[in-house]
């Protein structure tokens, strides 16, 4: 398919999508706080407890439900944040860019599976002489991605047709609380809480 015409097809869905939103009252789009709440992250050996923003992170997050979280299972210990930008999209985009913000050099990604099937991003980073390693991926009820890119054209889609398009991907990242790496398919395998985000 010619640039052009994948142009065309895309003016094309787009306004389809507006003239779908006109459609019906305006309506208030639905946040994932309810999703995120029912996470199960305080039974069967895992322990989970809440963590404040930062003083960086507070400017940043301030119009959008944030669940940041110290986790503990299998004797690892994470931290967990998941981003829901329902009220704010700006305020959620690609991880890679805080990172090198935060001087973390990144030195190397993937794309992997998720062991809940859909893709996260894996990134090694150091920083000061230590290294981790994290992931991270958007999730909706219906899958996960690794795709900055896909998310803001979910997110506009779903503005665009007033939330009709779907449910709105929260971006989740988990790294280790100290240097190295947790044992992902453990972290996120069927019997872990976090299997289904």
């Amino acid at each position: 398919m010619t640039t052009r015409k994948s142009m065309g097809l895309v003016l094309a869905l787009l306004i389809g999508a507006l003239l779908l939103s006109l459609q019906g009252a305006p309506n208030a789009l639905q946040d994932a706080r309810a999703r995120l709440a029912a996470l199960p992250l305080n039974a069967a050996g895992f322990h989970s407890t809440d963590l404040p923003l930062s003083a960086a992170e507070e400017p940043v997050y301030r119009h959008i439900h944030v669940l940041k979280k110290l986790c503990a299972w299998h004797s690892e210990h994470a931290q967990l944040v998941c981003l829901d930008g329902t009220q704010d999209r700006h305020a959620v985009h690609d991880p890679r860019l805080c990172f090198r913000s935060a001087h973390w050099e990144v030195l190397s990604e993937t794309v992997v599976p998720h062991p809940a099937g859909g893709e996260m991003r894996r990134l090694r980073l150091r920083r000061d002489g230590r290294e981790l390693e994290t992931v991270y991926w958007w999730s909706t009820p219906t899958g996960r991605h690794a795709s900055a890119m896909k998310y803001f054209m979910q997110s506009s889609l779903r503005r665009l047709t007033q939330g009709r398009s779907g449910e709105e991907p929260v971006l989740v990242l988990l790294q280790p609380v100290q240097a190295g790496q947790l044992d992902w398919n453990a972290w996120l395998g069927p019997q872990s809480p976090l299997h289904s985000l």
